[in-house]
């Protein structure tokens, strides 16, 4: 049963278990609508793990789908479905020339790295030819899903949930492929932002209001951390950033169907760790690298204070003849604006805001006419240095200070914390890339990494490069000290 009703456009793909080696022999689906009146049913037979039952034409107002795998290819066994994928194909084996997935979180804070796929596929049929309109190359579009799967001996592993970005025809029989990850279609959708006083979570579920296409969550050691500040017009992506540096969180949709914020640990945080590597686990490729050493944190504290008298004020629409409409009025330089409707007679009734934020508000014009509408600034945007320096320097070294400007999260009673936390992590200055074989090792990890002497670089992983075709090597970085 799906979640909501659909128009089917191409059909289903129904995957079936190769480690048990059972595949039905003849399939039926039959599609219903929200009250069970059969629309249609496709039937066919079979000799795949994976069957596309494609669709003769599209069908909508599909609300269930039944599928009927008759007999199996071994006698007196059961075909094990893993899979079935709506309006999706399944790509594998043979057909996957190149495969590889980037996987990143940014420990410092500073950015919120997102995670990409690059592929190529080769189509026996030449359904990837540029000037066939019925080939599959016609059906592509941006943003349509993809997700990733890998199996490691007998173990199915998702990777995560991609979107489509770019694509290219090499040949008739080969396409080359780039896919994104949420973090990035966020950074398109607009978010017009707010002055908040309240918790992470509620922040988070006000910043996800608007988006439908993909759950989010945030740990539960980070749920209930205050929230005080602003956060400006801008984009999802960015307000999640705001979020997650402000409670010492990073975000991330790796291997997920979801966006998490999760806790950015340090190394004197963790009391358990997710892997420990010796020389034999490590494969391929070990380099131990110093990053540059920080000396200072130089940041930035917000305050909002409310105005209690002389408010000045800015006039959005003056004496303006306005049709009937809805009107989105953005006013990122007036924080959180006290709004004022002054009407000609032509509008008996000042316009009364249907949404409003620090930032905007939206109304609806029923009756054309002239009107004003003042603007009053509210609240004063204050700001204030502060520095942090780091301590046990040698002699001589030369000044590298980091710089926080723009986090409207940090306040007063935050801001030394913030300060503190980055120079602990910019402390941590060692850098290890190592490869590995059929690891589920993957960004957040913490891991113990053997190197020279007889020391070990304790880190948390922030990159992880994978090769989906070639063995499933991993190539990994993780930041950290040396103990």
């Amino acid at each position: 049963t799906l979640d909501a009703s659909v128009t089917i456009d191409q059909g289903v793909t129904i995957e079936f278990s190769r480690t048990s080696g059972d595949y039905a022999k003849f399939i039926r689906v039959r599609y219903k609508n929200s009250v069970g009146t059969t629309l249609a049913t496709d039937s066919a037979a079979n000799t795949e793990y994976v069957r596309f039952m494609e669709r003769a034409t599209p069908l909508a107002n599909v609300k269930i789908i039944e599928i009927y795998p008759y007999g199996t290819n071994n006698a007196y066994r059961h075909a094990r479905v893993l899979d079935v994928y709506v309006d999706g194909v399944l790509w594998d084996g043979a057909n996957i020339k190149s495969a590889t997935i980037i996987e990143e979180i940014d420990l410092s804070l500073a950015t919120i790295p997102g995670n990409e796929l690059r592929f190529t596929l080769y189509d026996p049929s030449g359904g990837f030819s540029i000037v066939d309109p019925g080939g599959i190359y016609a059906s592509l579009a941006e943003n349509q899903r993809v997700d990733a799967y890998e199996f490691v001996d007998t173990d199915r592993i998702y990777m995560g949930r991609f979107y489509l970005k770019d694509w290219d025809s090499v040949s008739e029989n080969i396409a080359s492929f780039k896919c994104v990850d949420a973090l990035s279609l966020l950074e398109r959708i607009e978010y017009l932002g707010d002055l908040f006083i309240d918790t992470a979570t509620n922040v988070l579920d006000t910043i996800m209001a608007d988006v439908s296409f993909i759950d989010h969550d945030i740990e539960i050691d980070l749920a209930s951390i205050s929230i005080d500040g602003w956060i400006p017009i801008t984009n999802i992506r960015e307000a999640l950033h705001q979020l997650a540096f402000a409670i010492e969180g990073y975000v991330t949709c790796s291997r997920s169907k979801k966006i998490t914020i999760k806790k950015a640990d340090l190394i004197d945080d963790i009391s358990v760790w997710d892997y420990d590597l010796s020389y034999s686990d490590i494969r391929k490729g070990h380099k131990i690298t110093q990053r540059p050493l920080v000396t200072g944190i130089d940041i930035i504290s917000h305050g909002f204070e409310e105005n209690q008298e002389n408010l000045t004020y800015s006039y959005v629409y003056r004496n303006t003849n306005i049709p009937t409409g809805n009107y989105v009025i953005k006013h990122p330089e007036y924080i959180s604006t006290y709004l004022a409707y002054l009407s000609t007679s032509a509008i008996t009734v000042p316009p009364t805001p249907s949404a409003s934020s620090a930032n905007s508000f939206t109304f609806e014009v029923t009756t054309s006419g002239s009107i004003n509408i003042l603007l009053y600034r509210k609240y004063t945007h204050s700001k204030e240095r502060y520095f942090q320096g780091a301590t046990g320097l040698p002699a001589n070294v030369p000044d590298n200070i980091m710089i926080i400007e723009n986090t409207t999260f940090i306040n007063n009673s935050n801001v030394e914390d913030t300060a503190q936390r980055a120079l602990d992590y910019a402390a941590q200055r060692y850098k290890a890339e190592i490869g590995l074989f059929a690891s589920s090792i993957s960004v957040g990890d913490s891991a113990k990494i053997d190197t020279l002497s007889g020391k070990e670089l304790w880190g948390v992983v922030e990159k992880v490069e994978i090769d989906m075709v070639s063995g499933f090597f991993q190539k990994v970085v993780a930041i950290g000290e040396i103990h």
